[in-house]
């Protein structure tokens, strides 16, 4: 089970506004202002990414606009390999494995076209960070490796 989050009432008002615009459920939202640029990731319930991004990506645009920062949508699922594919969508996954690790969590691999590794690592490795963090947040006892 993941860990109880709490929001403040910057993150309550974003996702109130998320689901005024998009009409999607929100499970969850990560303000990211120290990275340039501002970031916000919403987690959606399952089955809502097509709702929230809109026709041809009119909701995620609107966003945009309003928020004045780059908006990201991920599927939320009970799987951590289909969360991780779903995060990573943009990218082209060669596979999502996962492995038991001797501590009682699991290793999930994940391996990426050769050309992408870097863009999908992100400089400084952010990109990668906040997969971690966002996994973290949702399947606590999963570690990330990208190979």
């Amino acid at each position: 089970m993941a860990e109880e989050r709490r929001f403040d009432i910057e993150a309550l008002n974003l996702m109130r506004l998320f689901e005024m615009i998009t009409r999607a459920r929100v499970r969850d939202v990560l303000v990211l202002e120290d990275m340039t640029p501002p970031r916000i990731i919403f987690v959606v319930d399952p089955g809502n990414v097509r709702k929230a991004v809109g026709k041809k990506g009119a909701n995620i645009r609107a966003l945009r606009e309003r928020l004045g920062c780059d908006v990201i949508v991920v599927q939320f699922t009970d799987s951590p390999e289909d969360f991780i594919r779903s995060y990573f969508r943009a990218f082209t996954l060669i596979s999502v494995t996962s492995k038991p690790v001797e501590d009682g969590s699991t290793m999930l691999e994940v391996v990426v076209a050769e050309e992408e590794k870097g863009r999908l690592i992100g400089k400084g490795g952010t990109n990668l960070d906040l997969a971690r963090r966002l996994l973290a947040r949702h399947h606590p006892k999963t570690q990330l490796r990208v190979l």
